[in-house]
């Protein structure tokens, strides 16, 4: 606009010029007749108004000229501001937008860096003025630092994008990962590199605990299945391949956990755990062995390396001394004892979770053997395996088709001879394999659980029988009832005595509750505490099987009971055994003067009646007189002798 008002204006006063000039020449020529013939030659008054008007056009339009070119230059300085702001505004968000992000951005060119913004600071720990001497792959930890080298080197020609997560060593030496990812962009005509940074450190830590819980026991920190299952398909490898060197899984369960965790709570229990997996991990074991937890109280050890299988025997029965130690947990002290299952590594195996799977046989064999044993595998227990698991089968389809029927022993009185009481006893009539021995189906209701129900049944069934014998004239009858551990571990027991008393209308004295020995000491305050609860309703207790377990006499002082029953493995040995008398003997003085009543199982022969009577046995049970009986026959002998 500019230009073409100046050409303009150039152009007008050409004209106005050239008129001017063309009047003037007309004046000179005036003159020039004037002087030469008297005759003028005077511009009309149209030609002078014309020339006048021409003027008065020309200069209207160049003021109209001015006045757009003012205009225009006015709109174009608004525009130049307007842009300007614009630029202004735009460059305070970007300022903005990279200043209070959390992710570092940052201009990378020729190993410098030309920007960072205060997360580029925050994130590395060094200042702007330290990074302007620093490479990226100086922050970068070791084992990323060749390969981010690599891809900065090639990032610096117009190649794309590339991402990759790395970790970082800040400047206080702390690791941090980073979501990297840089990009080729011209810069004054320039290529440089436009990167950002990603903290994603706490992602990382959150990965790396799911994948650490995802192969450890969250109680314990113990390896897990899945771990040791792992470890094991290692050394089954390396067993394959070295045959100087074998390896061995070792089985292990804590004997009567679950009653021990029903009795005390979870929260001892767990803390029972604890300590087993801490003393199976101490330095009493080697280092390179493998301790995990499989799951509630089993644990499986991967013994590597060994020349002689002899060795892992040594190593089980060390595991036995140290879990065999009291634990003190809260002010409660407990005993426990573990049964052991060994297997060692043979070449028949095809998969490393056959040799768990053997090595838990074997700990079934050794638990079924009693407490504190340990067994090595052999190939016959995979048949014992197979009938185990149908007599348990079988055994939940007798709960539910009634199977079971209870027997009663009578037991008379060492003076008068006479039937005072009586034992109930449970028998299994199987519908193809007749009597099953409580011995074979005893052990397996208590470890599968099933025992609590079946407990319920016979307790249930003795006490509407003594009071339908009650109801019929016999109405001194007692009869014992015998509680298995798990039994007696369960939080229901209680109201279930007291609400089986009372839906039989069975007054308590006439029910004795037996509990053996082992049993009693297993947590000797809640024995006591839930004997005195039972106490005080009217219930009197037994302790079976004394002398077998590991108490000692000053016991019976503090068990709230009446009654104490020597058991048939000292009585099979009188009169001449010198130990069983000697026992037996000590047994009924200290019994007699805390006021408590003998009852001698398993009396055979006179000889033993006649030694019994001597040290002043109260009652006997046992063959000599009567075998366990059917109620009904039970029932006769109690008339006959009214």
């Amino acid at each position: 606009m500019r230009h073409a008002g100046q050409c303009f204006c150039i152009l007008l006063e050409k004209q106005v010029l050239s008129r001017l000039s063309h009047l003037s020449d007309s004046v000179s020529y005036i003159g020039l007749k004037r002087d030469h013939s008297a005759r003028v030659s005077i511009p009309g008054k149209d030609e002078l108004g014309n020339l006048s008007h021409e003027i008065n056009r020309m200069l209207a339009a160049l003021e109209q000229s001015e006045l757009e070119l003012q205009k225009a230059r006015n709109e174009l300085e608004i525009r130049v501001q307007e842009r300007t702001a614009a630029l202004t505004e735009s460059e305070s968000r970007f300022r903005a937008l990279t200043e209070s992000t959390s992710s570092a951005i940052f201009i990378y060119q020729q190993n410098k860096f030309l920007y960072v913004n205060p997360a580029t600071q925050k994130i590395t720990g060094y200042s702007e003025f330290e990074l302007q001497g620093m490479n990226i792959w100086d922050l970068t930890h070791p084992d990323h630092r060749e390969t981010i080298k690599q891809r900065i080197q090639i990032q610096q020609k117009p190649r794309g994008v590339f991402r990759e997560e790395v970790k970082l060593i800040t400047k206080q030496g702390e690791i941090r990962w980073v979501d990297f990812t840089a990009a080729s962009i011209e810069l004054a005509g320039q290529p440089v590199m436009l990167g950002t940074a990603f903290d994603i450190t706490d992602r990382k830590k959150a990965e790396d605990r799911l994948l650490y819980d995802a192969f450890h026991d969250a109680l314990t920190g113990l390896p897990n299945r899945n771990l040791f299952m792992e470890l094991v398909g290692r050394a089954f490898e390396r067993a394959k391949r070295y045959t100087d060197k074998t390896c061995a899984v070792i089985f292990m369960d804590l004997d009567n956990f679950k009653q021990i965790n029903d009795s005390l709570g979870h929260t001892i229990g767990d803390k029972l755990l604890i300590e087993a997996s801490k003393r199976l991990t101490s330095k009493q074991f080697r280092a390179a062995d493998t301790v995990a937890r499989l799951g509630g109280d089993e644990f499986v050890i991967l013994i590597e390396d060994l020349q002689n299988p002899s060795q892992v025997i040594h190593v089980s029965k060390r595991i036995q001394q140290e879990i065999g130690k009291p634990f003190n947990l809260d002010g409660h002290e407990i005993f426990i004892t573990t049964a052991i299952g060994i297997a060692t590594f043979e070449n028949s195996y095809n998969h490393p979770e056959e040799m768990l799977r053997d090595a838990d046989t074997a700990m079934y064999r050794a638990k079924s053997n009693g407490k504190g044993q340990f067994m090595l595998f052999d190939s016959s227990m995979h048949a014992d395996v197979a009938i185990r698991l149908k007599l348990e089968s079988d055994l939940r389809h007798a709960i539910e088709n009634q199977e079971f029927k209870v027997l009663f022993q009578p037991i008379i009185s060492s003076e008068t001879r006479k039937i005072i009481g009586a034992e109930s006893l449970i028998r299994w009539s199987h519908p193809t394999r007749g009597m099953v021995s409580p011995v074979e189906f005893i052990p397996v209701a208590e470890e599968t659980g099933l025992i609590v129900p079946i407990g319920e049944w016979v307790l249930q069934s003795v006490c509407q029988q003594v009071k339908s014998w009650h109801d019929t004239g016999n109405s001194k009858i007692w009869v014992s009832v015998n509680f298995s551990a798990r039994q007696f571990r369960d939080k229901n027991l209680v109201m279930l005595i007291k609400q089986t008393l009372a839906k039989s209308s069975l007054s308590p004295i006439h029910l004795v509750g037996e509990i053996t020995e082992s049993v009693a000491m297993q947590d000797l305050d809640y024995t006591i505490k839930v004997m005195n609860i039972l106490r005080e309703i009217g219930l009197r207790f037994a302790i079976d099987d004394f002398g077998t377990g590991y108490s000692s006499l000053s016991y019976l002082n503090k068990f709230p009971i009446s009654t104490v029953k020597i058991d048939r493995s000292f009585v099979k040995k009188l009169p001449n055994d010198l130990n069983s008398t000697a026992i037996i003997s000590a047994i009924m003085t200290i019994a007699h003067k805390l006021n408590l009543k003998i009852v001698a199982e398993g009396v055979e022969t006179e000889e033993q009646l006649a030694f019994l009577q001597s040290q002043q046995c109260d009652e006997i049970q046992g063959f000599l007189f009567y075998k366990p009986l059917p109620a009904e026959d039970l029932v006769k002998l109690l008339q006959k002798q009214a």
